[in-house]
């Protein structure tokens, strides 16, 4: 009996297949070799599909929510006394984007956002900005410094 892996493949080292010469002798036929190729390529492509869907950046998108769920969620854009626009975004898992995050900043409708160190982070066009002026009260996720990807009159898409 054999007792550990190496033992295993030391015995099929010297099993040779009856029938090929030397240089066949200790490799798959060709057909296994090419459908190994193949095989190969499939994974690498699934994965590679996986990995694009995955990392998906939906920054812009107009910000909905999910089937069966309050659509008010959405932040609207509103007005402060002053007549200035208040910059208003909100982190749920009922929005349907990618990092759950949305905003309405200086008066566009709300779109989907992400949190962003420096303008790098954004998409091309988006500029990485505190959106929180003032204390938004306890319990919330999304503090005064904290940063997302923002564009002054954007006009989300679909």
């Amino acid at each position: 009996m054999l007792s550990s892996p190496s033992e295993m493949r030391a015995l099929l080292r010297r099993i040779r297949r009856p029938g090929l010469t030397q240089s066949r002798a200790w490799g798959p036929d060709p057909w296994s070799r090419r459908l190994s190729v193949w095989a190969s390529a499939l994974v690498f492509a699934g994965l590679a599909a996986v990995s694009t869907a995955c990392n998906s950046d939906d920054t812009g998108n107009c910000c909905q929510v999910l089937a069966g769920r309050d659509p008010n969620l959405v932040p609207k854009p509103e007005k402060a006394p002053s007549g200035e626009f208040i910059n208003a975004i909100k982190l749920d898992p009922a929005f349907d984007c990618s990092n759950l995050t949305c905003v309405s900043y200086q008066g566009t409708n709300a779109f989907c956002t992400k949190a962003c160190q420096e303008v790098g982070d954004c998409p091309e066009g988006f500029a990485c900005e505190p959106v929180l002026q003032s204390d938004p009260g306890p319990g919330s996720n999304i503090q005064p410094g904290d940063k997302f990807c923002v564009k002054v009159g954007h006009a989300c898409t679909e």
